[in-house]
């Protein structure tokens, strides 16, 4: 499941395998604010500073990254999109 604000984030990653082999993927995630995508989850409304409601729903996306077939992975390294 991913989210974003301000506009989609993502990067690369990768999965690691028992054997010892990988796979790059690119993960992309939508403004919760109002992106398109798979929605995983959403709400009616936020919460705000002082217990206020704000009146617009946000929303988690899902998104699917194909494995390798008979392979068992071990490690997920996700995209690191932290800001400063």
């Amino acid at each position: 499941m991913v989210s974003a604000s301000y506009g989609p984030e993502g990067g690369s990653g990768t999965i690691s395998y028992s054997d010892g082999t990988s796979q790059q993927f690119t993960l992309t995630g939508t403004n919760w604010f109002g992106g398109s995508g798979d929605t995983a989850t959403s709400s009616a409304y936020q919460n705000m500073l002082n217990n206020q409601k704000y009146e617009h729903a946000d929303n988690v996306y899902q998104v699917v990254i194909a494995l390798q077939t008979g392979k068992t992975s071990v490690k997920a390294d996700l995209p690191n999109v932290a800001t400063a």
